[in-house]
């Protein structure tokens, strides 16, 4: 069997190791002459050095919660902070996250319970004049690594090259002895490897059903969040922290329904809301918006 075989095979199989088989790619990349797919390979499996060079597959958009502390010992934990009227450069660090970790790294922290970035202190004390509770300080922040992206991260590797290795235009004969047409096989890889491959739209209609949400109107605004894949218990849980909360005279949410909002996004982390975690706290602050008349 010869090596592309051998890639083929493992890259479908559950049991071989996506490192092992990358090391494999990587004897394929030198024995073809294809510098590309060696310098890929390699970025893959000891990781990215340079931010700017790690490929869109590897980049998101987070959630970032908070901790805050008030008087008297109080304070609330996992809230959803707000990043759009952050200043430049902190609004771009909230904004995105950059993968920049090897394979075996990423499948390490696919085993852990609930892996996070934490803030610097510095990102923090710079926050505190733009993110405000009433009455508390911002005093720690993190974004929230949802397994689902990593995961996604893996499986995109393993289907790019799965892709490249049952494209690229090489019979067995012509990679003994090095006839096939080499330029045809760096516009394969530059299409599979390097090519935009669409990814699943999460909340593609959220726009669209988000105009069923009327302002002071409880039942349409329960039933969003329904129609949302939340669950009954926790659509109760919003319907009574709104219920007890004061009347909202500025754009900024009681600590009730913030609580609450921080329990979605931590759930939309774990998994048991089935919902990209980047896309929880918009798709929920904009449905609590348009309740309030914001």
């Amino acid at each position: 069997m010869n090596l592309l075989h051998e890639i083929r095979d493992d890259l479908v199989s559950e049991s071989a190791g996506l490192s092992n088989t990358l090391r494999k790619a990587r004897i394929l990349a030198h024995e073809i002459d294809l510098p590309e797919l060696e310098q890929w390979v390699r970025s893959e499996l000891a990781g990215y050095s340079d931010p700017d060079t790690v490929p869109e597959y590897r980049r998101f958009q987070p959630a970032n919660v908070g901790r805050f502390h008030g008087p008297f010992g109080s304070q609330l934990t996992n809230q959803p902070l707000p990043t759009t009227m952050l200043p430049e450069p902190l609004k771009s660090f909230a904004e995105s996250m950059v993968f920049q970790q090897s394979v075996s790294e990423l499948e390490e922290l696919l085993s852990m319970d609930s892996p996070l970035v934490p803030w610097p202190i510095e990102a923090v004390i710079l926050a505190r004049e733009h993110i405000t509770v009433e009455g508390m300080e911002l005093a720690g922040a993190h974004k929230p690594i949802p397994k689902h992206a990593i995961a996604g991260i893996l499986d995109s590797i393993r289907n790019r090259l799965l892709d490249f290795v049952l494209d690229v235009p090489i019979t067995d004969n012509e990679l003994q002895d090095g006839t096939f047409d080499r330029s045809s096989v760096r516009n394969v890889f530059h299409t599979h490897i390097h090519g935009s491959q669409n990814a699943i739209a999460v909340g593609e209609n959220v726009s669209q059903a988000l105009s069923q949400v009327s302002r002071g109107h409880l039942p349409s605004l329960l039933q969003y969040l329904r129609d949302q894949g939340i669950d009954e218990d926790d659509v109760l849980s919003v319907k009574q922290a709104l219920a007890a909360e004061p009347e909202i005279t500025e754009k900024e949410l009681g600590p009730r329904v913030a609580s609450w909002l921080g329990g979605m996004i931590n759930k939309a982390a774990s998994g048991t809301w089935d919902i990209a975690v980047e896309t929880a706290p918009k798709l929920l602050l904009e449905a609590l918006g348009k309740h309030y008349g914001w």
